[in-house]
């Protein structure tokens, strides 16, 4: 998930929006060895507090078939996995109605 901030100071909002691909590949470049080499399921066994996993089925940016293998995998005293057909790595933007369906009755409750 992207957050888009404006940079304090800054008064030219474009430079700013010019400079987010370039930190994504910057820390992209930095981490992807140790993401590769990295299973998460490993790093994070047990999990004492509700986790819901909230992923695009078409997201290219982290997979969705690492993210299921981590759901199925993970020990945790509550787990939901909610998977958008036709979402890639921003299923608040591309189906905000159901996003936001999911948070009031399932995470909020």
């Amino acid at each position: 998930m992207m957050i888009y901030t404006k940079a304090r100071g800054s008064e030219d909002p474009c430079k700013e929006r010019v400079n987010i691909p370039k930190g994504i590949f910057a820390s992209y470049d930095a981490l992807s060895e140790a993401i590769a080499k990295s299973d998460v399921s490993l790093l994070a066994p047990k999990i004492e507090v509700p986790v819901f996993i909230i992923h695009g089925v078409d997201d290219y940016s982290t997979s969705y078939r690492e993210s299921k293998r981590f759901y199925e995998k993970l020990d945790a005293s509550s787990k939901k996995l909610f998977s958008f057909n036709n979402c890639a790595h921003s299923p608040f933007i591309e189906d905000p109605n159901a996003f936001r369906n999911i948070l009031q009755t399932e995470v909020l409750r």
